[in-house]
């Protein structure tokens, strides 16, 4: 309840519609404080899970007000313009860009807690543990990537003819990205298993790895899937992430009975680079489209 009363996108979209990013990040910034610091007073105080929920509760709500606070300063909040009848009357795409992009949030959320929870359900308790400890070390560029993703999408959305090439670049930068977080995961993957969690766990080093390869297809898609919802083509970025979501969920029981923790997290990274496969050859075909407008070759 707290989480859904705390959603903080139309603040965090001001403050990036006016590159206001350092702003964004002091206010985002209050989470992991107040998080920490209920964390130390749910162990002295309240050493149960409800006191640990009770501080990521305290740490959403300072959160979205800070956020509110900070955006009120840059511009001023006028609640009489919200409106559901005037606003999809003055953007004809209005509920089309909602549904999609809340949608692909859902995506993501099911891409990730979702499958742990299935995990859980085929393979048992212990698989779902060992499988959550990698999925956090794995795929912790996958958090990156949405933040990349939100960061660049005013950026796109003001270039117009020159979003290709930023969001060309921002992959390329990801890639670089990717492959040194592949390697540190191989480097040391196992170690890291052993400290945050116990030696007993250095058994889900490879479905890590997996995993981390994952996120750095991720982290390369992230511009791509932006510069799909820039140009006005937020329904086709939802379908090119549902249907591998899908699959992967589909294919889940099947890749745990094949390969156990690993074959969960192939299941994983097929999803995601089918994904990204699709949002390339979705952005193919928008160029195709824009050179045969602007050449007169194809219908409007």
């Amino acid at each position: 309840m707290v989480s859904l009363l705390s959603i903080r996108a139309t603040p965090t979209g001001l403050l990036r519609l006016r590159f206001k990013f350092a702003t964004a990040t002091a206010a985002e910034a209050v989470q992991p404080a107040i998080r920490a610091v209920g964390a130390l007073l749910a162990v002295v105080f309240m050493p149960t899970v409800t006191g640990f929920i009770l501080a990521w509760a305290a740490s959403e709500v300072c959160v979205a007000i800070a956020l509110w606070i900070a955006a009120a300063r840059e511009q001023k909040i006028d609640l009489t313009a919200l409106s559901l009848r005037t606003i999809p009357q003055r953007y004809a795409d209005a509920w089309t860009f909602v549904w999609s992009t809340n949608m692909s949030g859902s995506l993501t959320i099911a891409g990730k807690q979702v499958i742990i929870l299935l995990v859980g359900t085929f393979g048992g308790a212990a698989l779902a543990g060992g499988f959550r400890v990698a999925s956090q070390l794995g795929q912790a560029l996958v958090s990156l990537a949405q933040t990349i993703s939100k960061a660049i999408f005013p950026e796109l959305v003001l270039a117009k003819d020159n979003a290709l090439y930023i969001a060309r670049r921002m992959a390329n930068i990801a890639v670089v990205a990717g492959v040194v977080a592949v390697v540190v995961a191989l480097l040391g993957g196992r170690w890291a298993l052993g400290v945050i969690a116990e030696a007993d766990f250095s058994a889900f080093y490879w479905a890590m790895v997996i995993l981390s390869i994952a996120g750095a297809v991720e982290l390369v898609g992230a511009s791509l899937e932006s510069l799909l919802v820039s140009a006005g083509r937020a329904g086709t970025a939802f379908l090119v992430r549902a249907v591998p979501t899908a699959l992967a969920l589909i294919f889940l029981d099947a890749s745990i009975d094949w390969h156990g923790a690993k074959g969960a997290a192939f299941a994983v990274l097929a999803s995601s680079s089918l994904a990204v496969i699709g949002f390339y050859v979705a952005i193919l075909n928008l160029s195709e489209i824009k050179i045969e407008q602007k050449t007169g070759g194809g219908a409007p």
